[in-house]
Parts: C-alpha cells; sequence; structure tokens
C-alpha cells in the first residue's frame, strides 16, 4: 500500500476508533509527542502537546458520557504526509444532549506512518455551546 493510501486509511482508523472510544487503539495512531490544535477566538482554542495531554482530555469530555457516537467522512484528500478530512460529527449523550457538529481535520504524518500533528476546525458556537456548561 501507497504511503499516502495508508495515511488515508490511518485516518479511517482513527475515526473508528474515536466513535468507538476504543482509545488503546487510537494511541497506537499517534507519535508520544502530537498536537492537537483548535485554532479561533473561542474558549477552547488553543493546543494540545503530547499524546498524555490529548487522551486525557478526550477520555475526560467523551469516556462514559456519550451513548452513541458517529463520524460521517464527506471528503478525504491527501497529499504528500498530510490528510484533509470534511466530516459531520454526531455525539449523543446520555444527560440526553445531542451534539452535531461539521468539522475539518488536517492530519500530518511521519515518515512511519504515525500522526504527529492534528489541527481541526469546526463551528465554534455549536463546539462552545455545549461544552461551557
Amino acid at each position: 500500500m501507497q504511503k499516502i493510501e495508508k495515511n488515508k486509511e490511518t485516518t479511517r482508523k482513527f475515526f473508528d476508533y474515536f466513535v468507538n472510544q476504543n482509545y488503546d487503539e487510537m494511541l497506537t495512531l499517534f507519535t508520544d509527542d502530537v498536537t492537537h490544535s483548535m485554532p479561533g477566538k473561542f474558549p477552547f482554542a488553543g493546543q494540545m502537546n503530547g499524546l498524555e495531554e490529548y487522551i486525557t482530555r478526550i477520555k475526560n469530555r467523551f469516556q462514559g458520557n456519550v451513548i452513541e457516537a458517529k463520524f460521517d467522512i464527506l471528503h478525504l484528500t491527501a497529499e504528500d504526509n498530510r490528510v484533509s478530512a470534511e466530516a459531520v460529527g454526531l455525539f449523543k449523550f446520555k444527560n440526553g444532549i445531542v451534539y452535531e457538529n461539521t468539522y475539518h481535520f488536517l492530519y500530518l504524518f511521519n515518515d512511519e506512518g504515525m500522526i504527529y500533528r492534528m489541527i481541526e476546525y469546526m463551528d465554534t458556537y455549536t463546539f462552545t455551546k455545549l461544552f461551557s456548561k
């Protein structure tokens, strides 16, 4: 499998592991020094540095709180060491809240095919409305 196709497959695995809360498998996709950025001017904008910080934040927000999750990948485009994914996410929480948002993710891969940088764009209003509570 060519590197570009392998990176696209890794991106698909990320979404699968994320919605199924399979964090142990998700860990295998990243470098230890992975960064995750949410650019913008909203309360949650910023960067997470390192695998531990990223996984801890994801677990705190979703683990045990989500009863159903889904990402529909609308477009997946790859070039060089980058994969771009446009997706719609739907999360149903135990407290009855349904969170749906549109996303654009950019993943950067090292030579071993591991994700070392993620940049996530979304509708910040929708995100902030839910997670500011």
